[in-house]
C-alpha cells in the first residue's frame, strides 16, 4: 500500500505515520509532499499527479494548507487551501472511460475541525462528502484510521453523481464577452482537432493560462457538452474551405486578441492545417511577397490613422509606393471590442464602440470592402446597430449560453460568410464602388454638366453632386439587396425570385432618375414630334439613343405585367440586370451622346414592327 501526505510541515505526518504503520505494518509505504507556501493550488495538485499518480496512492490531504489560489493571492488556515488543491485533483486527473463515467484516485482530507464546522466555514467543502473522498477529524481512533485506509480504493462513478457538487462553486459569468474570447477560441480548436486529426495543433497558452484557474475548469468540466458527429460536417467544410482557398482572396484581421490563438485558428479553419502563420502574417507560399492574410493585434491605440495605413499597405507589393484598389484587402474581420475601455466600462450605446468607429469609418472612406464583425454578444439591439452602421456580416464567438443548442454549426457559419463575402456579387459591388469614386473624383467636367443638344439647340446643366448622390444612394440600396438576398436577413429569408425581382427593379428605377435628371424633363417645355411632353419624348426629340434606351428599360421594370412575365419565365436574373444597368449608367455618364436617329423615323419604325409581330392589340 501507498499513501502520499501533502502538507506544510511534518506535524501531522509523523502522527499519521506512527498509527499507521502501527496498524498496517512496514508492507505501507508512506511519503511526504512538503508544500511551499509560494506555490499555487493548481500547481500543487499538478505536481502530485505527476510525482505519483494518483490512482495508484491514498492520499492524505491537510484541509488548511497554506499556498496561493488560482490569481496568486495567499490562502491562509482559514482559506481552506487543501480543499482548492483536492478540487484541482478531481479536474484534472480525471481519467476518462466513457462519456459518462470517469476514475477517481482516493483522497482522505483532514482537519482538527469537525465537518460541520467546515460546512459552515464554506458551502464548497460538500465535495468532502463525494464519491473517492472521506473526510477524517484529528485525532482519529485507531478503527476509524483502518477502515478509512483499507476499505477504499479508486472507485468508477458518474460524472452526474459529482457535477452537483462542483455546482454549488459555478455561476455563468455576468461578462459574456470575457468568456467568449476564450471559451469560443478553445471551441474552435476542438472543432479543428477532430477535423484535421493532427496532434500537432495545440491550444495557445491563452487558453492553457485560462484552463488553469479554478473557475474557468470547473465550467468546462459542468457545460463542455461533447462534440456532435463531426462527419455530419466534415465534408461541406472541406468543401467550403477548398473553394475559399481557390479565390486567393486578401483578408485583413483587426482584433486585439490576435496573438491569443484567434488568428491562428482563423488561418488553420480558412486555409488547412499545412499552412504557416507567423508574425501576423500569412503566406500561400513562403516565397510569395504578398500575403493572403494579415493581422493587426494588439496597438497601444487604434486609431483611424493606424487603421487606415493598415487598409492601404497590408497587401501592398514591395514594388509599388502607392496603393489602389488592387492592393486593398477584398475581406476585413472586425472585433467589436478592441481597447481596455471597451472592456471595462459598461457602454449602451454599441456605436461608441472601437470596432464600430473604426467601421464607421471604413464604410466611409472603403464602402466596396466587404467588413464581417466578430463579436461575443448576441443580443438583438447589438446585431441590428452593426448592420446599420454598414456590417456586411457579423459572427457570434460561442460562449457558454449557447451550450445546449441543436447542431453547433458556429465553425461553419464563419466559412461560410467570408465565402459570401468574397464570391461574385460582392466583387461586383466593389467594382460599382470603384467606378462611382471615379465618377465622384474626377476633377474635369463631364459633358453633362453643361451639354447642347444639336437637335433641339437647347443647353441643359445638371450637377455632378446631385448626380453622385443618385448613384450613392443606388449603391446603398444595393448593399441592402445584397443584405436581404445574399445573407437572407430579416424578413426576405423566404424571399422569391419575384421578390428579388420587385427590389432589383426599385434600384433600376433610381438608376433611371439619373438619365432624367441629365434630360431636366421637368424643365422644358418644346413640341415634341409626337405630340407628347413625357421623358421618353423629349430624349427621342433630342435624339439621345442611349438614354432612350436606359429609360425604356428603366419603364420596363417598372410595371408589374412586364416583372413578373420575365420573373416567371427566368428570363430577368434580378442580380444580373442590377449590375448590367449600372455599367450602362456609367458608361452613360463617361460618353458624350452622339446624333441618333430621327424621332419621326423611329416611330415610323416603331409602328411596322408592333403590326408585323402583334405584340399589342
Amino acid at each position: 500500500m501507498n499513501i502520499l501526505v501533502v502538507d506544510n510541515s511534518s506535524n501531522y505526518i509523523l502522527v499519521l505515520e506512527d498509527r499507521i504503520r502501527f496498524l498496517l505494518g512496514d508492507s505501507v509505504t508512506i511519503e511526504l509532499f512538503e508544500v511551499n507556501k509560494a506555490m499555487t493550488s493548481y500547481e500543487i495538485a499538478f505536481s502530485v499527479i505527476e510525482y505519483k499518480k494518483e490512482l495508484d496512492w491514498i492520499l492524505f490531504i491537510n484541509l488548511h494548507l497554506e499556498c496561493k489560489d488560482d490569481r496568486n493571492n495567499p490562502q491562509y488556515l482559514s482559506c481552506l487551501g487543501g480543499l482548492q488543491v483536492l478540487q484541482y485533483l478531481r479536474l484534472l486527473n480525471i481519467v476518462t472511460i466513457n462519456a459518462e463515467q470517469f476514475c477517481l484516485g482516493y483522497c482522505i482530507i483532514y482537519s482538527p475541525l469537525s465537518l460541520e464546522n467546515i460546512l459552515r466555514l464554506n458551502k464548497n467543502a460538500l465535495l468532502l462528502c463525494s464519491d473517492g473522498t472521506s473526510f477524517l477529524q484529528f485525532y482519529p481512533t485507531d478503527n476509524q484510521l483502518l477502515a478509512l485506509i483499507t476499505k477504499n480504493k479508486p472507485s468508477l462513478i458518474n460524472k452526474s453523481l459529482i457535477k452537483p457538487y462542483f455546482r454549488l462553486s459555478s455561476n455563468l459569468p455576468d461578462s459574456r464577452h470575457q468568456w467568449a474570447n476564450w471559451w469560443g477560441l478553445k471551441h474552435l480548436y476542438d472543432i479543428n482537432q477532430k477535423l484535421s486529426k493532427n496532434e500537432a495543433i495545440k491550444y495557445p497558452s491563452y487558453i492553457v493560462n485560462e484552463l488553469k484557474s479554478l473557475k474557468n475548469l470547473i465550467i468546462e468540466f459542468l457545460y463542455d457538452s461533447p462534440l456532435f458527429n463531426i462527419s455530419d460536417i466534415s465534408k461541406r467544410i472541406n468543401d467550403r474551405r477548398s473553394i475559399i482557398k481557390n479565390k486567393n482572396i486578401k483578408i485583413l484581421f483587426i482584433d486585439d486578441q490576435c496573438e491569443n490563438g484567434w488568428a491562428e485558428i482563423f488561418v488553420h479553419m480558412i486555409y488547412g492545417d499545412d499552412k504557416i502563420y507567423l508574425d501576423g502574417v500569412y503566406k500561400k507560399n513562403r516565397e510569395d511577397t504578398i500575403p493572403l492574410f494579415r493581422a493587426l493585434g494588439n496597438t497601444d491605440t487604434y486609431s483611424l490613422d493606424i487603421i487606415n495605413m493598415a487598409i492601404k499597405t497590408s497587401f501592398l507589393a514591395p514594388a509599388l509606393t502607392e496603393s489602389n484598389e488592387k492592393s486593398f484587402p477584398e475581406l476585413i474581420i472586425l472585433d467589436l471590442r478592441l481597447t481596455i475601455d471597451d472592456n471595462i466600462s459598461k457602454k449602451q450605446d454599441i456605436s461608441e464602440y472601437s470596432g464600430a468607429t473604426i467601421l464607421k469609418f471604413i464604410k466611409d472612406k472603403y464602402l466596396g470592402i466587404p467588413v464581417l464583425i466578430t463579436t461575443a454578444s448576441n443580443k438583438a439591439h447589438t446585431l441590428k446597430t452593426l448592420k446599420k452602421i454598414g456590417a456586411d456580416a457579423y459572427w457570434i464567438k460561442k460562449g457558454i449560453d449557447d451550450i445546449g443548442l441543436a447542431e453547433d454549426n458556429n465553425y461553419e457559419n464563419l466559412l461560410l460568410f467570408i465565402d459570401k463575402l468574397t464570391d461574385k456579387e460582392y466583387k461586383d459591388f466593389s467594382s460599382m464602388v470603384y467606378k462611382y469614386k471615379i465618377i465622384k473624383e474626377k476633377t474635369e467636367l463631364y459633358w453633362w454638366e453643361e451639354h447642347t443638344w444639336v437637335s433641339t439647340n437647347e443647353t441643359t446643366k445638371a450637377f455632378k453632386t446631385v448626380v453622385c448622390d443618385f448613384i450613392y444612394e443606388s449603391i446603398l440600396m444595393i448593399r441592402n439587396y445584397l443584405h436581404f438576398h445574399i445573407f437572407e436577413y430579416d424578413a426576405f429569408n423566404n424571399a422569391t425570385a419575384l421578390q428579388a425581382g420587385f427590389w432589383a427593379s426599385t434600384i433600376i428605377q433610381r438608376l433611371g432618375l439619373i438619365v432624367e435628371y441629365i434630360h431636366q424633363t421637368k424643365k422644358v417645355d418644346i413640341n415634341v414630334h409626337d405630340g407628347k411632353k413625357d421623358s421618353g419624348s423629349i430624349m427621342r426629340n433630342r435624339r439621345d439613343d442611349r438614354a432612350i434606351i436606359l429609360w425604356d428599360q428603366r419603364n420596363e421594370v417598372s410595371h408589374y405585367k412586364h416583372l413578373a412575365e420575365k420573373q416567371f419565365k427566368g428570363d430577368l436574373k434580378s442580380w444580373d440586370s442590377i449590375v448590367l444597368y449600372y455599367g450602362k449608367i456609367i458608361e452613360y455618364l463617361k460618353i458624350t451622346p452622339v446624333l441618333g436617329e430621327h424621332p419621326v423615323k423611329r416611330q415610323d419604325r416603331h409602328e411596322k414592327m408592333k403590326k408585323k409581330y402583334h405584340r399589342f392589340k
